[in-house]
């Protein structure tokens, strides 16, 4: 059997404010719209009254926040009076998601953390150029003043490089010990001991 298309329905600002006020308290556009009244709009209408309308266009809106807020009102009713908790359970559920969807503010399930710093550009580029151009103390210059031959010895080495170190080494005595570190006499041999 076909359906027969219902007559439209002319714009009526009194139409479209009843409409948002039972959308307002819990009931669906379509279940509103589909009812079968001559004297309502379909949903599809009623939509592109709030696309041409801009007026109730704001009143659908606030209608919707109004709707979620009666969904969760019926999901606690459904809970509190449901005889069969499985029906209850999938009828809770899908207004659970959907508040969720339709709220993800106050009923969603993440929570959703806002952090705002201000930060100056001009502040953190003056910053980074000041350390930048402050002076490394710690620095040693390791460019030889000659070209060196392989044969040349480490005592030799040592005294081509040039440091800023604020104090400079008199031989390598001072960093090795007595015996200049080569097994004699930078090492104390501790006496034996009896247990």
């Amino acid at each position: 059997m076909k359906k027969i298309p219902r007559p439209p329905v002319r714009y009526s600002y009194d139409v479209a404010v009843t409409i948002c006020d039972r959308h307002a308290r819990g009931e669906t556009l379509n279940a509103i719209c589909g009812q079968g009244d001559p004297n309502l709009p379909t949903a599809q209408t009623f939509l592109a009254w709030c696309d041409s309308r801009p007026e109730i266009k704001s009143l659908f809106e606030n209608a919707k926040i109004l709707f979620i807020d009666a969904l969760v009102d019926q999901a606690i009713l459904i809970a509190d009076t449901a005889i069969d908790s499985v029906r209850a359970r999938n009828q809770i559920t899908i207004r659970q998601w959907i508040a969720s969807k339709g709220n993800p503010i106050k009923f969603g399930d993440r929570v959703q953390v806002d952090i705002e710093q201000k930060i100056s550009l001009t502040n953190a580029l003056e910053q980074a150029k000041t350390r930048l151009l402050l002076p490394d103390t710690h620095t040693i210059n390791v460019t030889p003043s000659e070209t060196l031959a392989k044969t040349d010895t480490y005592e030799k080495i040592a005294t081509d490089y040039e440091s800023d170190a604020s104090v400079a080494p008199q031989d390598w005595a001072d960093f090795l010990g007595e015996g200049g570190g080569q097994g004699g006499g930078g090492a104390e041999i501790l006496p034996d001991l009896k247990l």
